[in-house]
């Protein structure tokens, strides 16, 4: 019961969250709730319950795994999936749409919307990337995510064909 009632928390404070501050880093927001929902659980659990102790850390950690893995499944997809806008552009078109067209559409849309824009600002605030003179440069951290994402891509197979 108080990973439902955890995991319910989480995705009201998640909700209200967004509505009052959407131009937050959606994914940073989610964590963030996550982590606090899971630890006033965690807390109210302590103090309230008259269950072991280990049984109370274990709710919370997968109150808080349960919301991590919503977080990275649903409302990040959403947000950031090309194929999501893709089919949501579709749907608004019965018709159809050319091949170029969704190209066009891709490339006008993605910079005018701010795509760029955002994805910078993302990486600005998390630290894996720094301006210098006028240019964008990768960070220690960056240049290590990089690889990070690389060696996935090949494990994977899921980088850009060579």
């Amino acid at each position: 019961m108080h990973i439902l009632l955890g995991s319910l928390s989480f995705l009201a404070l998640f909700v209200v969250t967004r509505q009052v501050w959407p131009a937050g880093i959606l994914f940073y927001q989610g964590l963030g709730c996550a982590v606090l929902c899971a630890a006033a659980q965690g807390l109210a659990a302590w103090r309230w319950s008259t269950a072991a102790r280990p049984p109370v850390a274990k709710d919370a950690l997968l109150t808080l795994l349960l919301a991590y893995a919503f977080m990275f499944t649903v409302p990040t997809t959403v947000d950031r999936a090309y194929s999501v806008r893709m089919i949501q552009q579709l749907a608004s078109r019965p018709e159809g749409m050319s091949r170029a067209d969704m190209e066009d559409w891709f490339a006008r849309h993605f910079v005018a919307q701010g795509g760029v824009e955002r994805r910078v600002r993302e990486q600005l605030a998390t630290g894996t990337l720094e301006a210098r003179d006028g240019r964008f440069v990768l960070t220690e951290r960056g240049r290590w995510l990089a690889g990070a994402f690389g060696f996935f891509q090949r494990l994977f197979n899921c980088g850009d064909p060579a």
